[in-house]
């Protein structure tokens, strides 16, 4: 296969109990951002006078997702909630193959979009990844 398109990709929190939770209505979703920090081990006697570096620590990042918003909704309660409670939970992606990608995390960011007279309402929040991540093929 040469691409797919995302839609029928979905999108989960889990809630205080720990029950992961639907959210209601993406519009996009930037899952996660894979790094690995380097170190440099350069020393006085270095061969061939290049720097030389190790692999240091892995970071999964972070993920963002734009919403359709709706101040009334479940997923508005819940995006709330732990921006207040400021809880390690569960987040998941599933895309429309059933490949998934899930870590743990916190909401560092979540905010009503615009309001005008004939926009659409949108929302949009932030996850930063803490942990391994767990990746599972279709």
């Amino acid at each position: 296969m040469a691409g797919a398109i995302g839609y029928g990709a979905t999108v989960y929190l889990d809630n205080a109990a720990g029950t992961l939770t639907l959210l209601g209505e993406p519009t996009s979703i930037d899952p996660y951002g894979y790094s690995v920090d380097t170190v440099e081990t350069t020393h006085l006697t270095s061969t061939s006078a290049h720097r030389e570096y190790v692999a240091g620590l892995a970071d999964v990042g972070e993920a963002s997702v734009e919403l359709n918003h709706d101040q009334h909704s479940a997923t508005d309660q819940l995006l709330r909630a732990a921006m207040l409670d400021r809880g390690v939970r569960t987040f998941k992606v599933i895309w429309a193959d059933a490949a998934n990608f899930s870590c743990e995390g916190f909401v560092t960011a979540y905010a009503p979009g615009t309001i005008t007279p004939d926009g659409k309402m949108s929302s949009s929040f932030t996850v930063k990844f803490t942990g391994v991540p767990t990746f599972a093929a279709s």
